[in-house]
């Protein structure tokens, strides 16, 4: 439920904060992680929306998109698609 909470502040501070502001919402590793979660759980309906957390595919990607203006925010979320990419093409060939 934190994490929940404290990602949903981040979507909203995404939408706020200017590319020059963007350190102040650097770091947030486990908040990246639940949004590559949801934008998983997108992909894995015809649709691309997740009905359990309530997002489109399409808006994961624009937040997740705002929140790499940061250096250090780009390096940890394409870490993470690296490696969602990565297990979604393994497990298609299993």
């Amino acid at each position: 439920m934190y994490f929940q909470i404290r990602t949903k502040t981040i979507i909203n501070l995404a939408y706020v904060v200017t590319e020059e502001e963007s350190e102040l919402i650097s770091g947030a590793k486990d908040n990246f992680k639940l949004l590559i979660n949801i934008l998983e759980s997108c992909l894995e309906r015809p649709d691309h929306h997740s009905k359990r957390f309530g997002f489109w595919a399409e808006e994961c990607i624009e937040i997740l998109n705002m929140l790499a203006a940061n250096d250090a925010n780009k390096v940890s979320i394409n870490m993470l698609l690296f490696v969602l990419c990565f297990g979604l093409r393994f497990l298609k060939l299993v």
